[in-house]
């Protein structure tokens, strides 16, 4: 097994994380944005009137990337999150910590926005799961600490959440820092990789570069590496960069 391998796993994490899955990241991305635009925003509004919460967080993504007609306001965006998460609605409550964190409509607050975090994990958000892990991952609101981390990691991949089974599989096969399992790792990885998690399938093509609970093959390793560059994964870049 090379070097690249028996670095501690957390290290690998810290390789551009603008890319990874396991990072924090807005849900409202383009493919939301285009989503958007095939709804009929004149409906929504009346399902915001008359109190849906569904249809509170689709009008508040709208306000927060500028979609479906609707111009962008980052203040009226949070505004609606909050209605909708005074519903205990929890993927508002998790856009509500997003915002706090990124400061989008509100003041950075990364302690509130742990708090909102929580909030979501709680009322069964699998993305607030992974949201309280990388508070604990990068120390975010709340002092660093990796165990609890993979804890939190762990919750969320049990929830089928694709950041949780990225960052908990890549700790069953390469961390020093719990028990390997590689039987997990992979599958993990795997359904994480079906989710489309280009990290997932950079972690995966490590795993057979190296030979860590699969027999070494350099032919699919290439394969699963450029599957995840080709979606803009910056470890997946520098292992191909290595590579060649």
């Amino acid at each position: 097994m090379s070097s690249l391998v028996r670095l501690p796993f957390a290290a690998f994490l810290l390789l551009a994380t603008a890319s990874t899955g396991c990072s924090n990241t807005n849900p409202a991305d383009e493919e939301s944005k285009n989503q958007l635009q095939l709804m009929d925003i004149a409906k929504v509004r009346t399902a915001v009137e008359a109190g849906d919460a569904e249809a509170m967080h689709i009008l508040a993504t709208a306000y927060l990337l500028g979609g479906g007609g609707v111009p962008e306001d980052d203040v009226k965006a949070v505004q609606l999150f909050r209605r909708c998460a005074a519903l205990r609605n929890p993927e508002c409550e998790r856009a509500i910590g997003l915002a706090y964190r990124t400061g989008q409509g509100v003041p950075v607050d990364a302690v509130e926005g742990l708090r909102w975090a929580r909030r979501a994990a709680e009322h069964g958000s699998s993305d607030g799961l992974a949201d309280v892990a990388a508070a604990y991952m990068y120390g975010e609101g709340i002092g660093k600490d990796l165990d609890a981390a993979f804890q939190w990691y762990r919750k969320a991949a049990e929830a089928g959440n694709d950041r949780g089974l990225t960052y908990a599989g890549g700790e069953y096969l390469f961390s020093e820092r719990v028990p390997h399992d590689f039987e997990r790792g992979h599958d993990y990885l795997r359904r994480a990789a079906s989710q489309g998690n280009p990290r997932a399938k950079a972690y995966l093509g490590m795993a057979h570069l190296e030979g860590v609970g699969v027999p070494a093959d350099e032919t699919t390793a290439r394969r699963l590496l450029r599957e995840a560059a080709a979606s803009d994964d910056a470890l997946a870049r520098d292992l191909l960069a290595q590579m060649d």
